[in-house]
């Protein structure tokens, strides 16, 4: 995976400040989808490191946090040689999968009606309902 290429490709936190929440959210979207491209292509699943900060990074996403989605999705493209890998606690949660991550993504591009009961759309508190992978998902941020 050529880590170097995909962190080029990252929007400038600056510039997206002069554009509108949904044209962040698209960019950094793609820019997630691009990552996990270039997992699948490279070793199949995301390794702890990677899959620890995509998830906060979609998470971040859910949240309107795109700042923190932009960080979060670049640390995931540290190289594993150069930094430790993150300590993770025994009892949490399981890895996350790519077809997880890829779910999650689809979920925001759908938009807020598709993760989130149409009463809380709108609204500051957006709680997750129903089984699957949004559920699952929100689990998984929390417990980290």
């Amino acid at each position: 995976m050529n880590r170097e290429r995909l962190a080029d490709e990252a929007p400038s936190w600056l510039a997206m400040e002069t554009f509108a929440a949904h044209a962040k959210s698209v960019m950094l979207v793609r820019w997630i989808e691009s990552i996990l491209d270039a997992i699948e292509q490279d070793h199949g699943e995301p390794d702890n490191w990677e899959a620890l900060y995509l998830t906060y990074a979609v998470g971040a996403l859910v949240e309107s946090q795109y700042v923190a989605a932009l960080k979060f999705t670049g640390m995931s493209l540290a190289d594993p040689a150069i930094h430790p890998r993150p300590r993770l606690p025994t009892d949490g949660p399981g890895p996350v999968s790519l077809t997880e991550l890829r779910a999650a993504v689809a979920l925001i591009k759908a938009g807020p009606s598709a993760a989130w009961g149409p009463a809380m759309v709108g609204t500051k508190r957006r709680v997750p309902y129903g089984a699957g992978t949004a559920t699952r998902f929100a689990g998984t941020i929390c417990a980290w």
